[in-house]
C-alpha cells in the first residue's frame, strides 16, 4: 500500500502560529456542506461556522465561502473552544443536518487544506470504506504570491474541488 502524503505534524502542536488551515466540502443531492476545521491541545476539530450552499450556485460564491472557512479555521485552545468547534459527534451531525455519519459519509467529500509555509494548497478526496472515510492522493496547487486568497487562486482551488467532488461517485 503506498503511503499518501499529508501536511507536516505542525499542523497539530500546539504552537498558536497557525499555519496551516483547513475545511472540509460536503456535496449532498441538494447543496454544499462546507465547515471550517480547528487546532487544538489534541488534533484537528471541525467546527462552526457551517454554509449550506445550492449546486448550482456560482464557482465565485462558493470560493467565497471556502475562503471565509480557511480564514476561520485556527488554532483554538480546548478550554475556550465551546461555541467554536462541534460539542461531539450528535452536535456535528446535527450542525451539519445529517441523521449519521453512514448517512454523511455516502456524500462525496473533499479536505483542503492550506500550508501558508510551503504556499501549496492540497485537495484531499475522501473516499468511503465501510463505515469511515480514507484520504486519496491530494491534487496540489502551489501558488507564488503572499495572498493565498487571490482571485485566480481560489478559481484554481475551486476547479479543482468541483472535479474532484464528481471523480467521487456516492457510495451506495
Amino acid at each position: 500500500m503506498e503511503k499518501i502524503k499529508r501536511l507536516p505534524n505542525t499542523f497539530l502542536t500546539k504552537s498558536p502560529k497557525i499555519t496551516h488551515r483547513s475545511c472540509t466540502v460536503v456535496r449532498t443531492n441538494k447543496h454544499y456542506k462546507i465547515y471550517p476545521g480547528y487546532k487544538t491541545e489534541y488534533g484537528g476539530r471541525a467546527g462552526r461556522p457551517v454554509y449550506f450552499l445550492a449546486l448550482d450556485c456560482d464557482a465565485n460564491e462558493l470560493a467565497e465561502n471556502i475562503r471565509d472557512c480557511l480564514q476561520h479555521s485556527r488554532y483554538v485552545p480546548i478550554k475556550r473552544a465551546k461555541g467554536i468547534i462541534f460539542d461531539g459527534r450528535k452536535d456535528m451531525l446535527n450542525h451539519l443536518k445529517e441523521r449519521s455519519f453512514k448517512q454523511l459519509y455516502r456524500h462525496p467529500q473533499c479536505d483542503i487544506a492550506l500550508d501558508q509555509e510551503e504556499k501549496q494548497v492540497y485537495i484531499y478526496p475522501m473516499k468511503r470504506e465501510r463505515y469511515y472515510l480514507v484520504f486519496d492522493e491530494p491534487e496540489i496547487i502551489s501558488y507564488k504570491s503572499e495572498n493565498w486568497m487571490e482571485d485566480d487562486m481560489m478559481n484554481k482551488v475551486v476547479s479543482k474541488i468541483l472535479a474532484c467532488l464528481d471523480g467521487l461517485n456516492p457510495a451506495t
